[in-house]
């Protein structure tokens, strides 16, 4: 449990580095999530983060589709993961 919550804090860290768009908590926890999946490195170089952080906020949102496969390969699980993480991106008026 203690190496989950280090993780988790380690990626919370990461978005709040990279991220310089004021984002309310739900997009937060969202970026957290997505990061949590595939790394800071990822996020730092996503096409996400970069639309976010220029002010393209549902550029951002609509690029969360893009991170649905491993290799070339869609996987349903992560199309159902990233369109989780887009609805709490957008939630409340995020979008």
């Amino acid at each position: 449990e203690a190496l989950l919550k280090n993780d988790v804090i380690s990626k919370e860290d990461c978005v709040k580095r990279l991220t310089t768009a004021n984002i309310n908590s739900n997009q937060f926890s969202a970026l957290v999530c997505f990061t949590f999946n595939l790394g800071c490195g990822a996020y730092e170089d996503s096409s996400i983060r970069k639309k976010l952080n220029a002010g393209d906020i549902k550029g951002a949102a609509n690029d969360f589709a893009l991170f649905n496969k491993a290799g070339k390969t869609v996987l349903k699980g992560l199309v159902r993961r990233r369109k989780a993480e887009r609805d709490l991106f957008c939630k409340s008026g995020g979008c």
